[in-house]
Parts: structure tokens; sequence; C-alpha cells
């Protein structure tokens, strides 16, 4: 589904909690900014959580009403979320996530790839917990795929090569001429034995 869809399904089915998750990289934090944005919703980020705490994310986020959270790390709890909760998967070109995944340093859990070997898959991580949505979570739960690319018409939505430039640009025009300091002349103290 493209974006545009997506929100106009969230606005007409009137959901006030989305969850949206995916592999890393694969836009989760952008498509919620964007959906935080545009629903006028809180934006909840996954720290509030741990990342992958289930128990601290039931505690601390799924009792409030109108919130967006980020939650790439409660993948394998998906089919356990309330069901007024609209489930959001970011799709993006598997190339494209894994190049960004090297480019930040993201490496392969082996604790987590073997909660998902569990479930007799095989492949990186990225494949076993796409194939865990389609064989584990889509018999279970409803929930809308979200195209990445589609996000790339947003406003919010900075392209990878303007970000350095918008950056250096900022540092540009916030730089002002320079005056030399005056020095500040030290007050003069008198020695104890002329007071």
């Amino acid at each position: 589904m493209n974006y545009p869809e997506l929100l106009n399904t969230i606005r007409k089915l009137t959901y006030c909690r989305i969850a949206v998750t995916g592999v890393p990289r694969s836009g989760v934090g952008f498509s919620s900014r964007c959906l935080s944005h545009d629903l006028g919703f809180n934006l909840v980020m996954p720290e509030v959580f741990a990342w992958n705490d289930y128990k601290l994310f039931i505690h601390n986020v799924c009792l409030r009403q109108r919130y967006v959270v980020a939650c790439p790390g409660l993948l394998p709890y998906l089919h356990n979320m309330p069901g007024d909760v609209f489930i959001v998967v970011c799709n993006r070109n598997m190339v494209d996530v894994e190049r960004s995944q090297s480019k930040v340093g993201i490496m392969e859990s082996e604790i987590e790839l073997d909660l998902y070997r569990q479930y007799r898959l095989t492949g990186n991580l990225n494949k076993c917990k796409m194939d865990f949505i389609e064989r584990h979570i889509a018999p279970m739960r409803a929930f809308e795929y979200l195209e990445f690319e589609s996000l790339k018409s947003h406003p919010l939505y900075v392209r990878p090569g303007e970000i350095a430039k918008s950056m250096h640009i900022a540092t540009e025009t916030s730089s002002r001429p320079r005056h030399p300091k005056k020095r500040r002349k030290k007050p003069h103290r008198m020695a104890a034995n002329q007071r």
C-alpha cells in the first residue's frame, strides 16, 4: 500500500493507536514520524520500551491514546498486540535495506537469528523476519505493508545527498563574521598591606 492510501485507511477506520515495524533500516522511524506528523498523534520511539521489551511496551505505551510507535524490535510479538492497534509493516527493497544496514554498522545477532530459526526459517536475519511476518503473523493478525518508495514525495523526506548539503548550508548561514575579542583589564587587587 502506498502512503496516501495508508493514511486514508487509518483516518477512515478511525484508528488512534498505530504500531510501525519492519526490518531495521526499512523506514520504520521515518514512516512513524510521517504518520505522527500527518495524523497529529504523539510519536513514541523504541527507547521507551528498550527496543524489544514487550512487557515494557504494554506497560508504558499500550494504554495511551493517539500514538504512533516505531517498534522494529517488537516484530516477534505482533500477533499479541491489542486488537485496536493498527499495524504497519515497512517494506523496502532488500538491497537498499542491506546497503543502509552496512553503512550504519548493523550486524546480524545470532541470538535473534536463533529466535527465528526455531520457526524453521532460513536465510539471513532480514529474510527470516520477512518470512516470519508472512508465515506466522499474517494468518493471525491483520496488518498493512507500507511501500517505502511512496514516502519519497512526503514533505519531511530529505534525499540522502541533501542531508549533508543542508547541514553545510546551516553551518555557513549560522556563521557570522568574527570580531577580535577585546581583552578585559583585570581588576587591580591591592595587597593586604596596602589596605
